[in-house]
């Protein structure tokens, strides 16, 4: 059996231009965008909590499970960070619904 291989995150020619910006706003829009429609895949899903265990990587809850940017969607605009890092297996993480809100936005 073939072993499964981490999903890639494929934007449209419009989106890698906007990211390309200089323009913070349109370059987080479009990251934010980009992310939020990749995280919601269910194979992405799916092979994260599979590899990485199904539990807050933060407090260890088991409900209501989301997916996390340990590099913010917000830095990664900010440093313009290219979006595959941003959007990598290893920057992706499952935590809890409460943890994922209680969270400090670093800016």
């Amino acid at each position: 059996m073939q072993e499964a291989v981490f999903p890639r995150c494929k934007p449209y020619q419009d989106t890698i231009r906007k990211l390309n910006s200089g323009n913070f706003r349109i370059r987080y829009k479009a990251l934010r965008n980009l992310s939020n429609n990749f995280i919601k895949r269910k194979d992405v899903r799916e092979y994260i909590f599979s590899r990485k265990g199904r539990a807050c990587y933060l407090c260890g809850g088991t409900d209501d499970l989301q997916i996390d940017h340990k590099i913010s969607v917000y830095q990664g605009a900010m440093n313009q960070i290219p979006y595959y890092i941003i959007n990598s297996f290893e920057n992706l993480m499952p935590i809890c619904r409460k943890c994922n809100s209680g969270k400090k936005v670093e800016e």
